[in-house]
């Protein structure tokens, strides 16, 4: 928690990592969040935490990879994108965020 929240990251209060040796380097990183409003406000202020993060209601994931996005994709989980600007594509869905700038999304750019 300690090295999380050095980071700048905000309304969390539990994490972890996933190991998946099967991968090779596609470990998964996630978070349990308290204030989902302070965690998207924390995310949108740092560019370099806003690829393929995704959120659920009350915790969020970092995939170790596409196999991985794909499959909470499918369970339901969708991408944070905080960067300004963002349009999804025609057929992709974006919802409001929690803070203004961000929204929750189904897709990613960075998804093969």
């Amino acid at each position: 928690m300690a090295k999380v929240e050095a980071m700048g990251m905000k309304g969390i209060n539990g994490g972890g990592e996933c190991d998946d040796p099967a991968v090779g380097g596609g470990d998964a990183d996630f978070l349990t969040i308290e204030d989902m409003a302070a965690f998207q406000t924390a995310v949108k202020g740092d560019k370099s935490e806003q690829d393929d993060l995704m959120i659920g209601d009350d915790f969020a994931v970092d995939p170790g990879s596409d196999d991985q996005r794909r499959k909470l994709l499918d369970a339901g989980l969708l991408f944070l994108n905080c960067s300004p600007g963002f349009h999804a594509p025609e057929g992709k869905t974006t919802d409001d965020g929690e803070v203004d700038g961000c929204v929750t999304t189904d897709y990613s750019d960075d998804l093969d």
